[in-house]
């Protein structure tokens, strides 16, 4: 008797541990998703600075050349 409770709740134990793992598989997922996002974002946004600042670089070299 005392085994066949043993290894009911070891059984429960392996279910919870499946459950949780799948669910730090799906947060991982998430970060994944958000991390891959930013990056996104940060190449757009990177580019259209350098961009600016490539112009305000080119008008300051006008400025300052002599004439």
């Amino acid at each position: 008797m005392k085994m066949q409770m043993s290894v009911g709740k070891l059984m429960e134990a392996v279910e919870t541990l499946k459950i949780q793992s799948k669910e730090h598989g799906q947060k991982i997922d998430r970060i994944s998703h958000t991390i891959y996002a930013a990056a996104a974002v940060v190449t757009v946004i990177g580019a259209i600075g350098l961009f600016i600042l490539n112009k305000i670089w080119d008008a300051a070299l006008l400025y300052f050349k002599p004439h």
